[in-house]
């Protein structure tokens, strides 16, 4: 009887490991992504020579693809063109990588590269792209809504500041400290971005809130402007936390002597990958996306 019960408490026994083993196998399965799944990314650059900007992605922990090539069809060529930095040199071909159970989060880095010779002149571009192409070194070609990228050449920038100091944070925020070089008026402050970004990116100047200004606002050469911006993100509600940005604004000046021009705010960016610090996260972040 006593080896009937044993035979019997060691049937169930197996029972539940290969239950387990199943259960165990259908849950990693079903967490197992189809194709790299891309953030949305909102930049907006103004080229002179080149913009470097980063390409943010979710693989299975298992890709080892490296992704060799990056294009977007909406790219004039005679506009700018697209390479790849170090991408021999980085960690498995990505610049960073935080790694989890079931997932990887990669950051690759490249460049718009502007193809004219002549940077000091030339009638004002800008053009908007938001679909990739993005391949990898085994031939895989994958199709890309990559959110929205606004690139600019040729804008009038003049030297309306000087003496500046500028500085940013790992907590998503920046500062411009800068001196006036003559009497100006600033006529507007603003990016292509501004309705995406009300109420997560905040920018003050002179402590005054941005959509408290009142334009134009009038500077004396020698005066002091301090520009400070920051991101909110601690709602966990707000789905643009999880959004890749890197922006700028674009300050539209008159000096004293009429003469026009603009002035350019950069280190106006924010990455999730600093929010998402598990898999739960993660796997939020692909439901919300609806991939899970």
């Amino acid at each position: 009887m006593k080896n009937i019960k044993n035979t019997s408490i060691l049937k169930l026994g197996l029972i539940l490991i290969i239950i387990s083993y199943v259960v165990g196998a259908l849950y990693s399965m079903s967490l197992v992504l189809k194709e790299p799944v891309f953030f949305k990314h909102y930049y907006e650059s103004h080229i002179h020579r080149r913009s470097v900007k980063s390409i943010h992605l979710i693989t299975n922990s298992n890709d080892d693809r490296q992704i060799t090539g990056i294009e977007f069809p909406q790219l004039p060529e005679d506009f700018a063109y697209v390479s790849l930095r170090n991408v021999w040199n980085n960690d498995n071909g990505y610049d960073r990588t935080n790694e989890f159970a079931h997932y990887d989060y990669k950051i690759l880095y490249f460049e718009f590269i502007n193809v004219d010779e002549d940077l000091s002149g030339g009638e004002e571009e800008s053009i908007v792209l938001d679909k990739a192409e993005i391949r990898y070194m085994n031939g895989d070609v994958q199709y890309v809504d990559i959110g929205k990228i606004v690139l600019h050449k040729n804008f009038k920038l003049n030297e309306f500041f000087y003496d500046s100091s500028s500085s940013s944070s790992s907590n998503f925020s920046s500062k411009l400290y800068t001196k006036v070089l003559k009497d100006i008026n600033i006529n507007n402050i603003e990016s292509s971005f501004d309705d995406e970004l009300e109420g997560f990116l905040e920018m003050t100047v002179n402590n005054l809130k941005q959509q408290d200004i009142q334009y134009p606002m009038s500077f004396n050469s020698g005066e002091y402007i301090n520009f400070n911006s920051n991101y909110i993100y601690d709602d966990l509600n707000d789905m643009r936390r999880y959004n890749v940005y890197d922006v700028i604004k674009i300050i539209s000046i008159t000096d004293s002597e009429g003469n026009k021009g603009n002035e350019l705010l950069h280190n106006l960016d924010y990455e999730p990958m600093g929010i998402i610090s598990s898999e739960k996260e993660i796997i939020d972040y692909l439901r919300y996306r609806g991939v899970k």
